[in-house]
């Protein structure tokens, strides 16, 4: 079985055992270690069982030892509003209300992920973490409460001197950049602005003004990761993406593209002329194949595999819907929800976005979203999140997973994440 991770390193540093030289100074051990609720290796350990359990679910899937007694990571949608349009988001055809998550709610979801010990939260999901004036506040309360790691990703809008201080200080472990271009002309095509102009200089300055923040207060943390989504266009830039950052980074990754409703060309009209002649003779039907490109070699799905995702996460949204992978936009698959009022509210948010587009309001006009369906119809039943982790909806989904009957499950039938299928290598002739 050849399996390809979805993404792939072109610069980095050993992200673990750089973080495991400055825990000393990580944020949770102020708090823990300095407080004797833990000791300083005690507090190491666990970071190091969170990574390995994380890499070892999809083993354990297969040897059907699947008993992980809490999720790894939360992700938390502090913010579903985003400031780009972005045409491979799932933005462009699933309609996403512009909200910031409730407060309490949110606390709520940290301090129940706390009493889990769930060792990382992510304080994203589909919208722009920095759009939540409240962010760095949640990030230092589950520092507080021991959680080992916590990341967001960010496409760096907001990203000023003021806001770099407030995160270095709030204890964040991990930040992300999502920067998909090598050049002027292909970032601000793959990353328009919906309510100004998105400048790609604007952008590359901030990256360098966080990098420079980090510098003058002596700080490893956060660990610092960029990644660009590989499509036709940025394929051939990927030595300037390195360039630009190899210096004012800790690791540069390029991210497979999975099509998420934008219709952006993966491949060259040469290269569709040269796949199809290549899996006709296969006699493999072209269109009930997912594709992956990995140093230039292109691959060919050829089976599907048990998905990991189910095994080590949960995802809220800002209203409260629980889902089990960042694939299913907006938890449309609920396994759980947070909070029964919320939910009821919402429906009000989807149809002001619904009618938004259809007045042509100009924060819509690059995209053409339809109403998100539900693939799980279930009574809305609130739930917490250790409850919704033990509950029918996942159980069930993990048990189809490790049986291979993905079909069975109205959301991953047809799934495009691309750690889900096993691969072969095209050959040219």
């Amino acid at each position: 079985m050849l399996r390809k991770r979805a993404i792939e390193s072109a610069l980095g540093s050993d992200q673990i055992n750089q973080k495991d030289n400055f825990f000393h100074i990580n944020a949770a051990h102020n708090y823990i270690v300095k407080n004797k609720i833990e000791s300083l290796e005690t507090y190491r350990e666990k970071y190091k069982k969170y990574r390995n359990d994380w890499v070892s679910v999809n083993q354990n899937i297969i040897n059907k030892k699947t008993n992980i007694k809490n999720p790894l990571c939360i992700d938390i949608e502090v913010a579903s509003i985003c400031d780009l349009a972005c045409p491979f988001c799932y933005r462009q055809h699933i309609v996403t209300p512009d909200k910031i998550m409730n407060d309490e709610l949110a606390k709520s979801l940290v301090d129940q992920a706390i009493e889990l010990g769930t060792p990382s939260i992510k304080f994203n999901w589909r919208g722009e973490p920095l759009l939540n004036p409240n962010l760095e506040k949640y990030i230092k309360r589950a520092k507080q409460g021991g959680v080992t790691e916590t990341l967001i990703n960010t496409n760096a809008t907001q990203l000023s001197k003021t806001r770099a201080l407030k995160l270095i200080q709030s204890g964040l472990d991990t930040l992300i950049y999502s920067f998909d271009g090598g050049s002027k002309e292909t970032y601000e095509k793959n990353r328009p602005g919906r309510f100004k102009k998105n400048n790609f200089e604007d952008i590359l300055n901030n990256i360098k003004t966080f990098h420079k923040t980090k510098k003058e207060l002596n700080s490893p943390f956060p660990y610092t990761k960029i990644q660009m989504i590989l499509t036709e266009d940025t394929r051939k830039e990927i030595d300037s993406f390195y360039n630009f950052f190899k210096d004012i980074v800790d690791e540069v990754n390029v991210k497979q593209y999975t099509e998420r409703g934008g219709d952006l060309s993966l491949f060259s009209n040469e290269e569709k002329h040269r796949i199809t002649k290549e899996l006709n003779q296969k006699n493999v039907n072209v269109d009930n194949c997912e594709f992956l490109i990995s140093n230039n070699e292109i691959y060919y799905s050829t089976a599907r595999i048990p998905c990991e995702q189910p095994f080590q996460r949960l995802l809220i949204t800002y209203e409260g819907r629980i889902g089990m992978c960042c694939y299913d936009w907006g938890a449309k698959y609920a396994v759980g929800f947070a909070n029964k009022e919320l939910i009821k509210k919402s429906e009000k948010d989807y149809e002001d976005v619904k009618k938004r587009i259809e007045n042509n309001n100009k924060e819509f006009n690059m995209m053409k979203p339809n109403m998100p369906m539900e693939m799980n119809p279930c009574k809305v039943e609130e739930s917490n999140l250790r409850e919704t982790w033990n509950g029918n909806h996942i159980v069930n989904v993990r048990e189809k997973m490790i049986s291979s009957r993905h079909g069975d499950i109205s959301i991953c039938s047809k799934c495009p994440f691309k750690e889900t299928y096993e691969w072969e290598k095209i050959i040219s002739k």
